[in-house]
């Protein structure tokens, strides 16, 4: 059906917007047609709701006994913890933000409660912390979810996972590591 108003040619749904018909804006409220502003606001909302985000499994690492004031690597699964950066990598899958780390630690010998810093080591460069955890426990859990860290696919981003051991009064014997780091994708 084609309307026209003053001769000029209109939609059908703009000639019920003047209020004298029941044809109006939407709300929350009332029935009605989408605005403009309304089609803008969920377009964003799309946009956003595009962005994945992936857990990124890093671990199982373990090492007998553990030197003090050693610094271990690790990241890429199923290795050992190793004094040697750069060996453990783990490439980030697409362009992103590290956003969160959970890695855990689990001694069968406890070992005294001294600071033990675990970071998050990006391109064998730049470190970030995850947590420092300060606790005589078999577990100890390194967790952080306000990690901002940008991270691109495209220039071949890596990742490893770094623990800065403190001198022991008592050292933990038969130490693993692993965890996960939480990237989120941005819209492709």
């Amino acid at each position: 059906m084609t309307i026209y108003k003053n001769g000029v040619e209109k939609g059908h749904a703009a000639s019920h917007t003047d209020g004298t018909d029941d044809i109006q804006s939407a709300t929350a409220a009332q029935k009605g047609l989408a605005t403009s502003t309304q089609i803008t606001k969920l377009d964003g909302i799309e946009a956003t709701a595009r962005r994945n985000t992936s857990l990124i499994n890093v671990g199982m690492a373990s090492i007998t006994n553990p030197a003090d004031g050693a610094t271990y690597y690790f990241g890429y699964p199923y290795g050992s913890l190793t004094a040697t950066a750069n060996i453990s990598r783990m490439y980030v899958p697409f362009n992103g933000t590290i956003i969160g780390a959970k890695i855990m630690s689990r001694a069968v010998t406890a070992g005294t409660g001294e600071d033990v810093s675990a970071y998050i080591r990006l391109n064998n460069t730049t470190d970030t912390l995850i947590a420092t955890v300060g606790e005589a426990a078999s577990v100890r859990l390194f967790f952080n979810s306000s990690l901002n860290i940008a991270v691109s696919a495209d220039d071949d981003d890596y990742f490893e996972i770094k623990v800065v051991c403190p001198t022991w009064a008592t050292d933990p014997v038969t130490w693993m590591w692993w965890g996960w780091v939480l990237i989120r994708q941005e819209n492709p």
